[in-house]
C-alpha cells in the first residue's frame, strides 16, 4: 500500500515562500506562461502550472529543488 499526502496549492506555495525566502514568486498565469520554458512549458505538461519562481541565489535554488 502507498500513501501519498496531498497538499493544496496555498500550502504549495507558503513551502516554496518558506524554503526559498528571496525567490519572486509569480503565480500570474500570464507571466508563468511567459517565462517558464520559453513560454513552452503549457503545451508540454497535462496540468496548470502553478508558479513561476525566479531565483537569485544557491540556497534559493536549493530549497526549491527540496520542495
Amino acid at each position: 500500500m502507498a500513501i501519498f499526502t496531498a497538499y493544496d496549492n496555498s500550502e504549495i506555495l507558503a513551502a516554496l515562500q518558506d524554503a526559498a525566502p528571496h525567490a519572486e514568486i509569480h503565480v500570474n498565469d500570464k507571466i508563468a506562461r511567459e517565462h517558464s520554458a520559453n513560454g513552452n512549458a503549457q503545451r508540454e505538461i497535462a496540468g496548470k502550472i502553478l508558479a513561476y519562481v525566479a531565483v537569485s541565489d544557491v540556497a534559493d535554488i536549493q530549497g526549491v529543488l527540496r520542495t
